[in-house]
């Protein structure tokens, strides 16, 4: 027998794993990543505090700032 072939059957299914760790599972449409992030000390600090729906939210709307920046940068 083919070694993790019955782990199916004994492996709880991705909610329950997910409540033991106290997490939420993905929504469709979301996705969790590793990503080296250059920045400072506390400013980390800061971000790895937060929990991760927070993490992401910071994530997305300073990708929106980023954008209004560029956007008005090109604009002048």
């Amino acid at each position: 027998m083919p070694r993790g072939e019955n782990l199916a059957r004994v492996r709880p299914r991705r909610e329950e794993l997910a409540a033991r760790w106290g997490l939420e599972p993905f929504r469709p449409g979301e996705e969790g990543r590793r990503v080296y992030i250059r920045a400072r000390e506390e400013d980390l600090a800061a971000l790895e505090s937060l929990p991760p729906r927070v993490r992401g939210e910071v994530v997305r709307l300073g990708l929106l700032a980023l954008q209004e920046v560029h956007h008005a940068q090109e604009g002048e």
